[in-house]
């Protein structure tokens, strides 16, 4: 894999710095901070000078982090990452602090709160409150808990009739109309995942114990109060979460229970086992919409450019720069993710394609994030836009894209079938999601809870949220181990849930007037975090929340 990145001209970091040497860094937070402002153009030429050397440290950070997860075997790329969270980053957080603080006292803060830069000072008023300098310690423990747990979990593979597979690989397996295949594969994999299940737990307490000491030492009473002070989700709090698992628990679960009865009776099984989940449920083999990176990447592009031309002009901006890393392979970090280089001003996607329907789907999401960096990359606003609404630029290319599966399949009835089942694991995803909200909410406003606590109460929302699915042993008790985000990003999930209702209003939209869905959808997109989470999502043309009765109506339609 290469990445070719054209940087943008630098202003105020010298193109030749050292960025694995502090004292080069510090030089020019000293320049900031001994920088007099006097006018409103005062401080918006030093916003312009901070905001360059957030984006050139913030990019080297993402890119060692790119090089790391493509080879966390790579003894050199682990120690580049981890040298730079460790030594370089809490510095630069603590004097990011330092002028975020020089910025609220210039005499143009009133006038500019109440103009463009609004938001941007909301901004930094509340990342003052939630990290101070002397907990900065714990955010470096907290990322190598993180990357400890992706060095652990990307190591596991099985043997199977003379092949070594990958997780992903492994996926493919568990799709086999076979169940003594499916139930072996199965089987397998738990036991790797029982082996290592002492090892992830003390990664699970480690990072409870640091985001817990983190929330208190900032003077809120738990992480889940502090977390959303710190993502800003003023827009919706707890209780909103638990409404939406109330919904899911009376509307949602219903539905999944109903596929899930209809597919025991079509497989002829009278218990549905977590291997009977993914395999066609008439016998047929799994579906395959392409064979190697090469041909997804082809067809996308089709699919892109259907959808309007300015998103297939995005993706040949990623192929012309080598901005996705999408094969699966021993030593790669599991998962999906897209990260944007702050400074290029380009996305990167990173993912572990096998060949099946959901790597599609997977990488319709991923492409979504990457189209939302490019369409603000030009913008003159300064904020980033809230996790909700990167959200639903990706669910919002997932929907547009499920239109355009004729792309990936000869056959009609596969591309049907393909539709079908996207919104049956919506349906899925959802009650998935309350079930990890459930937990993290429990699981981090009981700090003192046992590892044993934490397993039972895991395994009770399992038969709450899990539909008629049975485990029968101890591995329902530790399932959340093989899901990255519990461990990486707490309370991530829960803004996929308001992302796919935003999403499905877009599909509503989409087929009823296709050019004013994706114009308002890129309008969103290119306002970044200029506006609040309402306003972004009412710009492409939804609404944000969660209408019970639309939502379950227009998943309905389509099971």
């Amino acid at each position: 894999m290469e990445v070719k990145i054209n940087k943008r001209k630098r202003n105020f970091v010298p193109e030749n710095i050292n960025l694995d040497s502090w004292g080069d860094i510090e030089s020019l937070f000293l320049l900031l901070l001994e920088e007099d402002i006097h006018t409103e153009a005062d401080a918006k030429k030093w916003i312009r000078k901070m905001n360059e050397l957030k984006a050139v440290l913030h990019q080297e950070k993402n890119m060692r982090y790119i090089h790391f997860t493509c080879r966390t075997d790579d003894t050199d790329r682990a120690r580049r990452y981890r040298h730079f969270c460790r030594e370089i980053e809490p510095k630069y957080k603590r004097e990011f602090q330092k002028l975020h603080h020089k910025l609220n006292q210039v005499p143009c803060r009133e006038q500019m709160r109440h103009g463009e830069y609004s938001v941007y000072f909301k901004d930094v008023q509340k990342n003052r409150k939630v990290l101070h300098s002397r907990d900065l310690h714990l955010k470096v423990e907290e990322s190598e808990a993180k990357a400890a747990y992706q060095r652990l979990t990307s190591k596991i593979s099985i043997s199977y009739r003379g092949e070594t597979l990958t997780r992903h690989e492994i996926s493919g397996y568990l799709r086999s109309p076979d169940r003594t295949v499916r139930k072996e594969i199965w089987e397998l994999e738990a036991a790797q995942w029982m082996r290592i299940q002492d090892e992830v737990e003390d990664i699970f307490t480690r990072l409870l114990h640091l985001r817990t000491q983190l929330a208190v030492r900032t003077g809120f009473a738990d992480y889940m109060e502090y977390l959303f002070h710190a993502q800003k989700r003023v827009d919706y709090g707890p209780q909103d979460c638990a409404s939406f698992h109330a919904l899911c628990r009376k509307q949602i679960v219903p539905l999944l229970k109903n596929i899930q009865e209809e597919r025991k009776t079509k497989l002829g099984i009278g218990v549905l086992k977590p291997f009977d989940l993914f395999c066609d449920e008439d016998g047929m083999e799994p579906l395959r919409p392409f064979q190697g990176t090469g041909e997804l990447m082809e067809k996308s592009r089709m699919v892109f450019s259907r959808i309007d031309p300015r998103f297939g002009d995005c993706f040949e901006i990623l192929c012309r720069n080598g901005l996705m890393d999408l094969d699966s392979r021993q030593g790669k970090a599991p998962g999906s993710y897209c990260v944007n280089l702050e400074e290029s001003g380009l996305p990167f996607i990173f993912m572990n394609a096998t060949g099946s329907q959901q790597d599609v789907i997977t990488f319709l999401h991923e492409a979504g994030h990457a189209f939302h960096y490019l369409a603000m990359a030009d913008s003159s606003h300064t904020s980033l836009p809230p996790l909700e609404m990167s959200e639903l630029a990706a669910r919002g290319m997932e929907v547009m894209g499920v239109n355009h599966l004729d792309v990936f399949y000869n056959d009609a009835d596969d591309t049907l079938w393909a539709g079908k089942q996207y919104f049956q694991k919506m349906i899925a995803r959802l009650t998935g999601i309350a079930h990890i909200n459930s937990f993290e909410q429990w699981v981090y406003t009981h700090p003192d809870h046992s590892v044993e606590d934490r397993r039972e109460y895991w395994a009770s929302l399992q038969h709450e949220y899990g539909g008629l699915v049975d485990y029968s042993n101890e591995l329902v008790k530790t399932t959340y181990h093989q899901t990255s985000l519990v461990f990486e990003a707490p309370f991530y999930f829960i803004t996929y849930a308001f992302a796919y209702a935003g999403a499905l209003q877009l599909l509503n939209i989409y087929q009823n007037n296709k050019q004013r869905c994706v114009d308002n959808y890129w309008n969103a997109l290119s306002l970044g975090g200029s506006e609040g989470l309402r306003n972004l999502y009412r710009a492409a043309g939804v609404e944000f929340g969660f209408p019970e009765e639309f939502v379950v109506q227009s998943i309905g339609k389509w099971t």
